[in-house]
């Protein structure tokens, strides 16, 4: 994959878009089946397996864990700023990346059209419906379960679907990602889990992908 460390942080940063119906946390599980048959290798390790997504108003948070670190993102929808540190053996960095980057990225995930099925699945005690976001000859279809009582998705990628994402498959270049809710919990957040963290190092994306080839990474 190329630059594949920017390419993990872009597609996890273009997740984040904070709503106003819903205030609480979200605890997610992700997991990734290979398209190639070397599998995934050393990415393994830096690929996020937990996840928890904060949301009030309009800014959302999310920390993510894996077997290499660490990543958080935090999104501020009225100043339209992406916050995003990361945590790897043992050492704590500020990924330098720009909005007009994570906007570039996003127009890849922007959706054609959205068919909505008959299909049901209950995920973490919630009757999600089932949903396809087509994006055209691109990209594949991904197949969305979300509560429809919730309005204003979390996730820009999905455009205008009508409710909260709870499980949800991405086709990547050398992978398929599954995302799935494990536990929803309403509650008041903090203004300070929103506050930009301090003790990491500012990092470009071009920096961080050097590090990570220093791991064995791509």
């Amino acid at each position: 994959m190329k630059n594949t460390f920017l390419a993990l942080m872009v597609l996890f940063t273009t997740t984040l878009r904070a709503q106003t119906t819903f205030t609480g946390k979200i605890d997610y599980q992700m997991e990734y089946k290979a398209k190639l048959e070397e599998g995934l290798g050393m990415m393994t390790m830096m690929l996020p397996t937990k996840e928890t997504l904060f949301i009030s108003g309009d800014k959302a948070k999310v920390i993510q864990e894996s077997t290499f670190g660490k990543n958080i993102f935090i999104k501020d929808v009225l100043n339209d700023t992406t916050l995003v540190y990361i945590e790897m053996m043992g050492q704590k960095f500020q990924l330098l990346l720009s909005q007009e980057q994570i906007n570039k990225q996003f127009t890849f995930f922007k959706p054609i059209n959205i068919e909505y099925t008959s299909g049901k699945k209950l995920i973490s005690k919630q009757v999600c419906k089932r949903a396809l976001i087509n994006y055209g000859d691109s990209i594949s279809p991904c197949e969305v379960y979300y509560i429809p009582d919730v309005k204003n998705s979390a996730y820009p990628m999905f455009g205008d679907l009508n409710g909260l994402p709870l499980s949800f498959t991405l086709d990547q270049e050398e992978f398929l990602v599954t995302k799935t809710a494990l536990l929803i919990t309403k509650q008041k957040v903090a203004d300070a889990e929103f506050q930009p963290l301090s003790g990491y190092t500012a990092k470009t994306p071009e920096e961080l992908q050097a590090l990570f080839k220093g791991f064995g990474g791509n």
